[in-house]
């Protein structure tokens, strides 16, 4: 289980988070500033910084990790006592931990505890969406002469402007075209309606449309001649309807139940698979329980009772000194 996971998180809506037996990290508001040597303007944000003199336990990382994770309030502050002493293990042995998004701490040369921000995440919400703009130098012109404005367009009566020209043409197109109509169309009738100028060739308004044996007849209401085109009517009842497709449904997934033996809790999906797989890879029967609010969880494996949970829970820790905690899943009995 990764600590700073959950400190990431309540940085974000308090200004200060107390790791008990650890220190405590504090939000400061800092307006948009310009860095004069990269001319790069970033917006405002919350810089972080650490007080190592700030180690009791005011309950909100225990309260806010109970809630995530669905456990009680005391297996929260045993869980981070548990985790805080592995953090001190490992800065004793390697000199340095580092804290992802927040920063790095570090042993002095008289061995004080110190800490480096990384300022790559802004924890203020209302800068939420703002990122830092880069400013890039405007390049001036030598010469303060203007660049002289070159006509193509001729002087004096010589002058031919093509606006007025089209309009003048654009009438006389027009007419033209309609003379033409006329004298290709004999009879001086034009179909305006489809605003084809040319004489139509298909059956006259004049003719009435009747079916008559499943076939379409115009009969003229002068002398009642009826004019088949031969358009036979559709058949509908020999038109085949489309075969239905199956529907496919999948079965429902069965719902974990019991106790299952939590040895990581993540925010990001592919470190939980990877630490799945780092699981099985040394022989644990390990599966995701599912998730917490937001945090994916991975189980060294599920149990049917209390009991047989904790018993794994113990020799988990016994054996590698690794975190492991219970976690009593739905319909566990």
């Amino acid at each position: 289980m990764r600590l700073e996971s959950f400190v990431l998180e309540l940085l974000y809506h308090h200004d200060c988070v107390v790791v008990p037996q650890w220190g405590g990290l504090v939000a400061n508001y800092r307006p948009a500033r310009l860095n004069a040597v990269t001319h790069v303007i970033a917006p405002p944000s919350k810089h972080i910084g650490f007080n190592k003199n700030l180690i009791t336990d005011d309950g909100l990382l225990a309260h806010h990790m109970g809630l995530v994770l669905g456990i009680t309030h005391a297996d929260a502050s045993e869980l981070i006592a548990r985790e805080v002493a592995a953090t001190k293990a490992l800065m004793q042995s390697n000199g340095r931990v580092i804290w992802e998004k927040i920063g790095v701490f570090y042993s002095d040369i008289q061995g004080s505890l110190q800490f480096m921000p990384q300022d790559q995440e802004n924890f203020l919400l209302s800068s939420f969406g703002l990122y830092p703009i880069q400013l890039k130098a405007l390049e001036r012109s030598q010469s303060p002469e203007a660049t002289p404005v070159i006509s193509l367009q001729p002087a004096g009566n010589r002058l031919w402007n093509w606006k007025y020209a089209s309009a003048a043409l654009l009438p006389m197109i027009v007419a033209g075209g309609l003379w033409w109509a006329s004298h290709q169309n004999p009879s001086g009738g034009m179909n305006w309606a489809s605003l084809n100028p040319f004489r139509s060739n298909a059956v006259s308004s004049a003719y009435v449309p009747r079916v008559i044996n499943d076939t379409w007849h115009y009969e003229a209401p002068v002398n009642d001649t009826p004019l088949q085109i031969g358009i036979p009517l559709p058949n509908v009842m020999e038109e085949a309807a489309p075969a239905a497709k199956p529907v496919v449904t999948a079965a429902p997934k069965k719902a974990l139940s019991g106790y299952a033996v939590i040895g990581g809790a993540f925010k990001v999906k592919d470190n939980a698979d990877h630490f799945l797989a780092q699981l099985k890879s040394e022989g644990f029967e390990a599966r995701m329980v599912g998730k917490s609010s937001a945090i994916h969880l991975v189980a060294y494996g599920v149990y049917a009772s209390r009991q047989e949970a904790a018993n794994a829970a113990a020799n988990v820790r016994a054996a590698g000194g690794k975190s492991a905690w219970i976690k009593t899943l739905p319909n566990a009995r």
